[in-house]
């Protein structure tokens, strides 16, 4: 045998040997981290992921010229295939995705290995990775809506020294600023379905479970979203005071109490898809009164077509709706009640101005949309 046909099968046998001990290698790595194993990678770069990777909120995306996987994690975290020991460089060589587990299993050109599972229940993803015999372990939060995502790592570049806590239990929430502690503290009373979900402790998310949409008009018309978003005013913060910011679709605001913020909001989007739905009829004494609703509390909508006064027939309590406290007005219930057929309401200005009108009850009506009619009997607004 020549002594190039010699080399040539001594060098397959080392390769063969080297390819035994690469393998075995990923092999121990896998197992390390409780997948199975992946097949041997190759050079070859990975450059989309499977579409169940996607719906959870993974993507592959380009950062400092590398194609870096995106987590959908509150936390911005991206796994990089570069490492370290070698910034800059580097691809992914393997990317699979277990539906069973909802777990991803990663691999690089680097040699590194990383799985990141997503506990949809817990809203949690489990990430861990290994290189060169170290491991890395991390437990990040789970956020599916990419728009929520993005929006919590917007108001993270302001570094509010504060934070927020919401009590299930007594339905109390707190405001606290580092080194000061609690500097706000207010009962709320959530309606039917209204869950509120606190992000990374320092963010409200506010959602319904039955599955309405908040809406609210703007300058570019009416937007709505299937939840609100709220942070703190740093400014607000400074001075040692609670004031919030909020967010629905692309519009966003601000308020001083979460009740009159939730209760306001409610009437004029929630509340009103469900008077939309549906109309019934009301008994007063031996009268009859055609209104809309009811809406999820039990409540029911006594309207002109415009404002409107909001009526629960078990407790029998009024209050004032759709219309009423605009226009930089204070309204305010002066007398009456439905039995006696008329209220009396008081739009306050201030400085003295002010306007009264008498809210005549139509009962017998059939059109739920005209159970009431208004008359303004003073009108003291240009008075000086």
């Amino acid at each position: 045998m020549s002594l190039d046909a010699t080399l040539q099968i001594a060098q397959q046998q080392l390769s063969r040997r080297d390819f035994l001990r690469r393998s075995a290698g990923a092999v121990a790595s896998a197992a390390t981290l409780g997948l199975a194993p992946l097949a041997l990678a190759s050079n070859h770069e990975i450059l989309d992921i499977p579409q169940p990777m996607k719906d959870l909120g993974f993507e592959l995306a380009k950062e400092d010229n590398l194609t870096v996987l995106l987590t959908p994690a509150l936390e911005n975290r991206s796994f990089r295939p570069d490492n370290k020991y070698s910034r800059g460089s580097g691809h992914f060589t393997d990317i699979r995705y277990n539906p069973q587990t909802n777990s991803v299993h990663v691999r690089t050109s680097h040699g590194e290995e990383a799985v990141m599972e997503v506990w949809k229940q817990r809203g949690v993803i489990q990430y861990q990775s290994k290189l060169r015999g170290i491991d890395e372990k991390a437990t990040w939060t789970y956020e599916p809506d990419k728009f929520v995502r993005r929006w919590v790592q917007d108001n993270e570049l302001y570094d509010i020294p504060s934070s927020i806590e919401y009590d299930t239990k007594s339905d109390t929430l707190l405001v606290r600023k580092d080194g000061v502690g609690e500097i706000y503290r207010e009962k709320v009373q959530l309606p039917t379905g209204i869950n509120i979900e606190v992000l990374l402790g320092r963010y409200l998310k506010i959602s319904d479970k039955l599955g309405k949409k908040f809406a609210q008009s703007s300058l570019f018309g009416r937007v709505a979203s299937d939840y609100i978003l709220v942070n703190l005013n740093p400014f607000g913060i400074r001075d040692n005071k609670a004031h919030f910011g909020y967010t629905i679709g692309n519009m966003s605001s601000s308020f001083s109490s979460l009740q009159e913020f939730i209760d306001r909001i409610l009437l004029e989007s929630i509340y009103k898809q469900e008077f939309n739905e549906k109309s019934g009829r009301i008994h007063i004494g031996n009268k009859q009164l055609t209104v809309r609703g009811p809406n999820r509390n039990g409540d029911y909508e006594l309207t002109s077509g415009k404002s409107s006064l909001i009526y629960n027939p078990k407790n029998g309590f009024v209050s004032l709706g759709r219309e009423w406290n605009t226009s930089g007005a204070q309204s305010t219930i002066l007398r009456g009640s439905i039995p006696d057929g008329f209220f009396e309401v008081k739009d306050d200005y201030g400085h003295g101005k002010y306007r009264i009108w008498r809210i005549n009850i139509n009962f017998g009506n059939t059109n739920p949309n005209q159970s009431y009619s208004p008359v303004l009997v003073e009108d003291r607004l240009k008075s000086n």
